[in-house]
C-alpha cells in the first residue's frame, strides 16, 4: 500500500517536533520552518503544493506571543488569519485535508466552566482576534478542514511554562506565579496522538469534519497550582527545595481568566483519548533530560 504524504508547516515549533516524530513512523513527511515554508508567501506555498501534491496539510505554523501581537499587528494578522485563509483555498482546490491548530484564546475567558466548542468566540486580545478569524476563514473556504483548539501546550527542550518553571528551580531563584489565569495544561505529545487517530478516521473514510476542542483530561487549575505540580515532580527527581510565591495581581489582562477547553466533542465523535495531565507532565520530567 501506497504511503501517505503529510505536509508539516512550522515544523521547528514544539507542536511540529512532536508531530514529526510522531507520523514519520507511518507516513511520508514533509516538515518545513519558517525559512523553507514562509505561510504568507503564497507563490511559494502553491510551488510547494504542487511539487509534493500533499493528501494532508498540517499547518503548526503561528504568531504565538500574545502580547507582541498586540503591537505587530499586521504581522500577527498575516500570520495567524490570511495565510490560514491562503491555505484553506489551495487545500480545497487540490481536494487535500487541512488540519489547522487555533487556540483556548478565542474565548474572552469570564466564564466559570469549560468552554465547548458551541460557545460563542469572543476574544480578549489581538492575538485571539486573529487566530479566530483564521477559523473563520477555512471553514468558509474549506470544505474537509479539522481546526483544534488546544490549550497550554508544553514540551520538552522549548520555550514554554514547564521548562520556564525548571530554568527557575535549576537556578534557585524566587518564582512568582498568577492564581488569575486558569486553563488546562497539554503535552504536545497526547496532540500529536489525537491528530495521529484523526488522520487515521480520515483514510477510513470515518473523519467528521469541523471544529474541535483537544486538551488533556481534569479540573481547570491555576498556573500557580501547575507549577506546584511541576515543582512538586522535580524535588521527587532532583531532590532539590525551591519557594514558589504567588502572584496576585493581574499583570496579563490581555490574556483570559479562564480558557479551559471541553474536549468531550472529540472524545466521542472520533473516540480519541484524554489523558490526564497529571499523568501526561509526569511522563514528561521523568523519561526527559529537562
Amino acid at each position: 500500500m501506497k504511503l501517505k504524504k503529510i505536509l508539516i508547516t512550522g515544523a521547528s515549533g514544539q507542536l511540529g517536533n512532536s508531530l514529526k516524530k510522531k507520523l514519520k513512523k507511518n507516513y511520508i513527511i514533509y516538515p518545513f520552518n519558517k525559512k523553507k515554508f514562509d505561510i504568507t508567501n503564497k507563490n511559494l506555498i502553491l510551488q510547494k503544493i504542487d511539487k509534493i501534491n500533499p493528501d494532508v496539510l498540517i499547518n503548526c505554523a503561528a504568531f504565538t506571543d500574545v502580547s507582541l501581537a498586540q503591537t505587530k499587528k499586521k504581522e500577527a494578522y498575516n500570520v495567524n488569519s490570511l495565510s490560514p485563509l491562503n491555505l484553506a483555498k489551495i487545500c480545497n482546490k487540490k481536494n487535500i485535508l487541512f488540519i489547522h491548530f487555533s487556540t483556548d484564546y478565542v474565548f474572552f475567558g469570564n466564564k466559570k466552566s469549560k468552554y465547548n466548542e458551541s460557545n460563542l468566540a469572543i476574544p480578549k486580545s489581538y492575538y485571539g482576534f486573529t487566530k479566530l478569524k483564521g477559523e473563520q476563514f477555512i471553514k468558509k473556504n474549506a470544505k474537509k478542514y479539522i481546526i483544534l483548539r488546544v490549550s497550554w501546550l508544553y514540551y520538552e527542550n522549548f520555550d514554554n511554562f514547564v521548562t520556564k518553571i525548571v530554568k527557575f528551580y535549576k537556578s534557585r531563584k524566587d518564582l512568582y506565579v498568577t492564581r488569575y489565569e486558569m486553563g488546562i495544561p497539554t503535552y504536545c505529545d497526547d496532540v500529536s496522538e489525537a491528530t495521529s487517530v484523526i488522520l487515521r478516521n480520515y483514510f477510513d473514510n470515518k473523519l467528521n469534519y469541523g471544529v474541535y476542542h483537544y486538551t488533556s483530561k481534569g479540573k481547570p487549575i491555576t498556573r500557580f497550582t501547575f507549577a506546584n505540580q511541576i515543582l512538586k515532580l522535580l524535588k521527587n527527581k532532583y531532590k532539590q527545595n525551591f519557594s514558589l510565591y504567588s502572584n496576585r495581581n493581574n499583570l496579563n489582562s490581555i490574556r483570559p481568566n479562564n480558557s479551559a477547553l471541553e474536549a468531550q466533542k472529540i472524545r466521542k465523535s472520533l473516540n480519541i483519548k484524554l489523558p490526564n495531565w497529571k499523568i501526561s507532565l509526569e511522563k514528561m520530567i521523568s523519561k526527559h533530560k529537562i
